[in-house]
């Protein structure tokens, strides 16, 4: 069976972009902003402290600047955070395979990756579907369940 992948928010063109955006834009309530602060907080210490603490000169983009809106983004959406490093593996060459010159060989491993995590995110999202949690993924389902015209996953 054959799965349409269609074009996220940031690539749709209008009206698209408006009716998925107003469902997005109320997902990042201050009442959820509020529950990501210590969220976010703590990791950016961590990760700050442990940046400083080997040395100069320090490499902010592997020791922040990568991981802290990855993580971010991964307990915004709802996935548990013992699944990070393998998001971030899954994810980290997305930018490679639409910008850089990479060669088939590696196009052919990002590609691999990219649809083991269209796949595991598929899977999360018919969990959530079934059984929904205090999260913006949650959230999303639920407008769906109200207006499904309105706001579509498929």
């Amino acid at each position: 069976m054959g799965v349409l992948i269609l074009a996220v928010m940031s690539n749709r063109q209008q009206p698209d972009h408006t009716r998925i955006r107003k469902h997005t834009q109320a997902g990042l309530s201050p009442k959820r902003m509020q529950v990501l602060e210590p969220v976010i907080r703590q990791p950016a210490e961590v990760l700050i402290d442990q940046m400083l603490a080997t040395g100069s000169p320090a490499e902010w983009v592997g020791a922040v600047g990568n991981p802290l809106p990855a993580e971010t983004i991964f307990r915004l959406i709802g996935f548990p955070d013992s699944d990070d490093e393998q998001l971030k593996f899954w994810t980290n060459n997305r930018l490679a395979f639409t910008w850089g010159k990479t060669d088939k060989n590696y196009q052919i491993q990002i590609a691999k990756n990219l649809l083991a995590y269209w796949r595991y995110v598929a899977a999360y999202v018919e969990m959530l579907r079934k059984t929904p949690a205090d999260d913006f993924t949650s959230e999303l389902l639920a407008a769906h369940a109200e207006n499904p015209d309105d706001l579509r996953y498929d």
